[in-house]
Formats: structure tokens, sequence, C-alpha cells
């Protein structure tokens, strides 16, 4: 019910938390249309908001959901399906960019094979630094990810 709640007040772009006590009670107001609150097509009036609240654009929120995921694959290599897609490149000589894993991205012939995950994550998980990349830790690589997908908006 409190989602449902929750919804109700998205649609009407308008709602109202009460910070006295829990979050799960939402209220909304009506009297302000939709429109006169959502930002023109194309603008970046939204941006200080999004960074106010430490959310990401949705852009970067799937960058960051496909690195994460990619980043599980490789490390617990569950759920197997994925793991068997994702193939980690071996370079024929030793390299100082070695260090860091990269992935193999299949050639692809069309602009919707761009779209499957075995060629997006590996194509995402090649374009992050180094540093992020040599990460163990789930809740660091998270972190080191989710800076720099900020500094990059």
């Amino acid at each position: 019910m409190t989602h449902r709640r929750f919804q109700t007040g998205l649609l009407q772009c308008s709602v109202e938390w009460r910070t006295s006590g829990d979050f799960r009670h939402a209220t909304a107001r009506p009297e302000q249309p939709c429109q006169s609150r959502l930002p023109e097509p194309g603008s970046h009036r939204h941006r200080p908001l999004l960074h106010s609240l430490h959310w990401l654009p949705v852009r970067q929120q799937v960058t960051y959901k496909l690195a994460v995921l990619t980043h599980k694959v490789r490390i617990i290599a569950i759920p197997t399906y994925l793991s068997e897609l994702v193939q980690t490149r071996a370079p024929p000589r030793a390299l100082r960019s070695s260090d860091a894993p990269m992935l193999v991205v299949p050639r692809i012939h069309t602009e919707l094979a761009s779209r499957a995950y075995s060629v997006a994550a590996p194509s995402t998980w090649n374009s992050l630094p180094a540093e992020i990349r040599l990460c163990e830790n789930i809740l660091t690589f998270k972190r080191h990810l989710k800076t720099q997908l900020f500094k990059l908006t």
C-alpha cells in the first residue's frame, strides 16, 4: 500500500514527505500541474538536483549496473549463463596494461547486437580505469565506480 501511494504521488508530480517520523507516509498535493515541474527536453536543469541527491543520470546508472553485474560475474562466476558470455583477454606478451584484466569484445555486424550482454559488458568493463577493474572487493568496486561516473557527469 505504501508503494502504491508513493507511485501515485510520483504520477501527480508532487509528493510531500513528512520528516517528523516514518518516511513511508507520503501525501500527494495535486494542485500543481506536472508540466510546470518537469524540465524541458534536452535541458540540464535536473543535474544539480541529481548531484545533491547523489543520483547518477540514467546513462551512468545503466553503466553502473552493467559494470557491477560484470564484476560479480568475473569474481563469483554466478550466474553461469552470463559467465559463459564473458571471456578474459590474454595479451600475446607481457605489458603494463595486462595487470588490469580486460575482456574480449566480440565483433558485431548490427547496432542491435551492440546491446547484447556479451558485447555491452566487455566494452563497458574495458572502458573503466585500471584501478577500478583491479578492485576485488565489491563494496570498494562500487564506491570507486560511482565516484568515477560522478566525475564524468
